[in-house]
């Protein structure tokens, strides 16, 4: 919901609700991407700056564009299986 509104804030130029909605999309992105380190910081991995802002930007590009999040959407649970991460940890732990 939050990536359509941001969309049609910028299809219509409406600055108010384009303000809201980035002001909502930066604090999302910022929260999942924090989530995210501290998610991995517990499974013994270690994110570096350079980590969280890729996170952060693959996260606005999911809300940006409509076709990227349906793909990350549908695909979320295999492309973090394929993960380095998680694919070092199940090699470790095997």
């Amino acid at each position: 919901m939050l990536g359509e509104t941001l969309r049609e804030a910028h299809r219509t130029l409406d600055a108010e609700q384009l303000r809201t909605a980035s002001r909502q999309q930066h604090q999302l992105v910022a929260a999942l991407a924090r989530t995210a380190a501290v998610l991995a910081r517990e499974a013994g991995q270690s994110v570096s700056d350079t980590v969280l802002h890729e996170i952060e930007q693959t996260l606005h590009g999911v809300l940006a564009d409509p076709d990227v999040a349906d793909r990350w959407s549908i695909r979320r649970g295999g492309v973090a299986a394929r993960s380095g991460l998680l694919q070092r940890k199940r090699t470790a732990g095997a």
